[in-house]
């Protein structure tokens, strides 16, 4: 149904044998190295999780159909809104990080009915009002998907094997 586990088992897959070193080197200053890709996606997914539990308790509209496909067009840049530190990151930190947000996602949607899946909502900063809890489901692997080839361009441009 969803894809947001198989898209992080092809990241693992694409960063596991880079160096610490590697992961947090960056081709340019105002470009991420992996380790702040990396971060940033261990930020997003527990920031949608602790939002989803929250939405669980309120009283939510009406879901509208998003286009959250858009996701993986990667020619239209977005700034996140919270900078992320160039500090240095091992890889081995990062997965913890990752593999948490990841079990508590998991636990969360799990423990969802397909009704709060279809019927519970909560806004995106980018698709609008009211994108559907099963949306936001979809949008973590979408979201995963558009930053491994971004992470598999920063290889390319650094290099790396």
């Amino acid at each position: 149904m969803f894809k947001h586990n198989e898209i992080r088992n092809d990241i693992w897959n694409t960063v596991m044998h880079l160096t610490d070193k590697q992961i947090n080197q960056q081709e340019a200053s105002d470009r991420w190295s992996i380790a702040q890709i990396l971060e940033h996606l261990y930020l997003i997914e527990d920031s949608i999780t602790q939002k989803m539990i929250q939405h669980l308790k309120m009283k939510t509209e009406k879901p509208i159909v998003k286009p959250v496909q858009l996701t993986l067009d990667r020619s239209r840049k977005l700034v996140y809104p919270i900078p992320i530190s160039d500090e240095f990151r091992t890889l081995n930190s990062l997965r913890k990080k990752l593999n948490n947000s990841r079990h508590a996602f998991e636990l969360l949607i799990k423990g969802l009915t397909a009704d709060q899946l279809a019927q519970k909502s909560m806004n995106h900063p980018v698709f609008g009002e009211a994108m559907s809890f099963y949306q936001w489901v979809e949008f973590v692997g979408l979201h995963e998907e558009r930053h491994l080839e971004q992470i598999n361009e920063v290889k390319t441009n650094l290099h790396f094997p």
